[in-house]
């Protein structure tokens, strides 16, 4: 099941607890046990859901960080080929450069990679 499917279903378990419990409240009495129980275990499923669209959040972010890398990554190495094209830079230069940007920016072309 995927991570948005989980959330929605742990949040309509969770207002679905929660609304059961509220109602049950006013039908068994405020200090029966069932309300609680229900009310309890919505909270639960709550946090399971907070839980889970947190981890999701953050992982949509490192993937927008990455392709955002990918795109720098991309323009300098386009750039790069341009200089030594035009003859601005040697061949040694162009070769250092390459190495220490892709490097630098090896971490985000893995999370690119292994997430698109």
């Amino acid at each position: 099941m995927s991570e948005e499917n989980k959330m929605v279903m742990y949040m309509f378990v969770w207002l679905g607890l929660f609304v059961l419990g509220f109602i049950t409240m006013f039908q068994v009495g405020r200090y029966h046990p069932i309300p609680i129980i229900l009310m309890s275990t919505g909270f639960v499923f709550l946090i399971m859901h907070g839980n889970i669209a947190y981890k999701f959040k953050q992982a949509q972010e490192k993937i927008t960080n990455a392709k955002g890398d990918v795109r720098v990554l991309t323009m300098e190495l386009d750039k790069l080929e341009k200089m030594y094209a035009s003859s601005m830079i040697t061949e040694e230069e162009y070769n250092f450069k390459k190495d220490s940007l892709k490097t630098q920016y090896s971490g985000s072309v893995e999370t690119y990679i292994h997430n698109s």
